[in-house]
């Protein structure tokens, strides 16, 4: 299992290229803060992972931060 690391100040960048979708670039935001592979169900305890604290708050704000750069863009686009 992966383990995630104590929080650490970054520079927030979540710029991506264009042509990346959504869940794509979503998945990217879950594998670099946990230890999921994919956020496909795969049905089983498969789809249940212990999560840190701070790993979960980095992924949160990575993924808002995501949605106000492409704020004016609709969702999937």
């Amino acid at each position: 299992m992966k383990t995630s690391k104590p929080p650490t100040k970054s520079n927030g960048s979540t710029k991506r290229p264009a042509s990346e979708s959504l869940e794509t670039r979503l998945e990217c935001i879950a594998r670099r803060h946990t230890s999921f592979e994919t956020l496909e169900t795969r049905f089983g305890g498969i789809d249940f992972k212990e999560v840190s604290v701070w790993g979960l708050k980095a992924a949160l704000e990575e993924a808002y931060q995501l949605g106000k750069a492409d704020g004016s863009k609709p969702l999937g686009a």
